[in-house]
């Protein structure tokens, strides 16, 4: 290669990089610089930080992340705080990442907050984007417990009750862990060993028609038995006494036992007669039934009862002095009717002219 030489423009491969001849110049940059000893001069992409190159990794540049990391450009590559997201990073606020201002920490993560999907810090809950401020057993967008069983208010159509979480212990008259009533008067299930005698479900029956009765506070209502008379329900209650044979006492279904004006003779033998509600103190004929559940008195029977004027142990026949048939008197002295051998007849008081047995007075001369 004899005669050849640097910088006279013409490049010689197995010695020089460039030549430019004249124009080779040791301050120049670039992928077409050259210096003047015929060598390339500095450029981005050759390893060396060269000129206003903020960095320079030769053939990796454009290729690594993070602080030490190079751009295409030999300025800093990708890397967490250049308020670009790269890579796997979840957010990039630049030079205020890890700040109380950002939402992104110093590594590029997001910080945590309400609405992520993770309980942190005093969070009670997150359902992220599910979140909801209305919600039955939901978490709101603060997240804290929306209403749900346990936060001491029942919440209507979900709960029947709610006295917070740690009275909801299912305790008699109380509240379930499930928000439902604990036992109680009125679920129909008696609850012997809290002083319930019965429960229907109702418990307002004011008398015991059946079985299944019950009244307030899960009490017996009034019964038949109990010794006093529900008026409206029973005729008589005699108590621990009632009895379905005992002529003129109650019943066990608190009615009036056999009595005398019921209509039936009783088997007893205690009664003659029995015409109900048509025994009567007097009868007209032989025949009638007395209240007393006797043959009633009657005209003929020769006793003078009821509207009876007369009524003769012997009969009736209508005789002069004696008594009618139909019981009323027969003619005779005193019944201001002279009639027969009577003289005269004033009355049953007589009169100064007639005596009171119908003969006439003497008259002094």
């Amino acid at each position: 290669m004899a005669g050849a030489r640097f910088t006279d423009s013409v490049l010689q491969a197995a010695f020089e990089d460039c030549d430019k001849g004249n124009a080779n110049d040791d301050a120049s940059y670039g992928a077409t610089s050259c210096k003047t000893n015929c060598k390339l001069g500095g450029y981005c992409g050759d390893g060396a930080k060269n000129g206003t190159e903020g960095c320079d990794l030769g053939t990796n540049n454009g290729k690594t992340y993070g602080a030490s990391s190079c751009g295409y450009d030999c300025k800093p590559g990708a890397r967490c705080g250049d308020s670009i997201l790269n890579g796997n990073e979840l957010c990039d606020d630049g030079s205020t990442n890890g700040t109380a201002g950002s939402n992104c920490t110093a590594t590029c993560t997001i910080k945590p907050y309400c609405g992520d999907g993770l309980i942190n810090g005093a969070e009670k809950c997150d359902n992220a984007q599910f979140s909801s401020d209305t919600a039955y057993g939901g978490c709101t967008n603060k997240c804290e417990f929306g209403p749900l069983c346990g936060d001491g208010t029942p919440d209507d159509p979900y709960e029947e009750c709610d006295d917070g979480t740690l009275a909801n212990t299912g305790s008699y008259d109380g509240c379930t862990n499930k928000c439902d009533f604990g036992p109680r008067c009125g679920d129909a299930e008696v609850q012997a060993g809290d002083g319930e005698i019965c429960d229907n479900g109702f418990n307002d029956d004011v008398y015991k028609e059946n079985a299944t009765s019950c009244g307030p506070l899960c009490m017996p209502p009034a019964y038949c038995g109990d010794g006093t008379v529900q008026s409206g329900f029973e005729l008589c209650d005699a108590g621990s006494a009632n009895n379905d044979d005992t002529y003129e006492g109650c019943s066990t279904s608190c009615d009036w036992g056999p009595f005398c004006g019921d209509g039936t003779i009783d088997a007893s033998g205690s009664e003659k007669c029995d015409d109900g509600l048509d025994n009567v103190p007097y009868a007209p004929e032989s025949g009638g039934c007395s209240y007393e559940c006797d043959a009633a008195p009657y005209c003929g029977d020769g006793v003078r009862n009821g509207p009876e004027q007369c009524d003769l142990p012997g009969g009736n026949n209508g005789d002069y002095g004696t008594c009618n048939t139909d019981c009323t008197l027969a003619a005779r002295c005193g019944d201001k009717v002279k009639q027969g051998t009577e003289e005269c007849d004033d009355g049953p008081s007589g009169s100064p002219d007639c005596t009171l047995a119908c003969k006439r007075r003497q008259v002094a001369k």
